[in-house]
């Protein structure tokens, strides 16, 4: 999100939750669903693979 400039209430509305859902997911307080990771990697035009651990993003 921040790659692009995009605010959290931006991608919020841009997937139907609010911009509160969307800041406990990602705080990791509760975990995002497949269907919600889908629309957001649509929103922002990424892959959903984007979101997801690789060996050089773990280290």
């Amino acid at each position: 999100m921040a790659r692009q400039r995009w605010t959290q209430q931006r991608v919020a509305d841009a997937v139907g939750m609010s911009q509160q859902a969307l800041s406990a997911r990602l705080r990791g307080v509760r975990p995002f669903d497949t269907s919600e990771l889908e629309r957001i990697a649509g929103a922002l035009d990424v892959p959903i693979s984007s979101f997801l651990p690789t060996p050089e993003r773990a280290a």
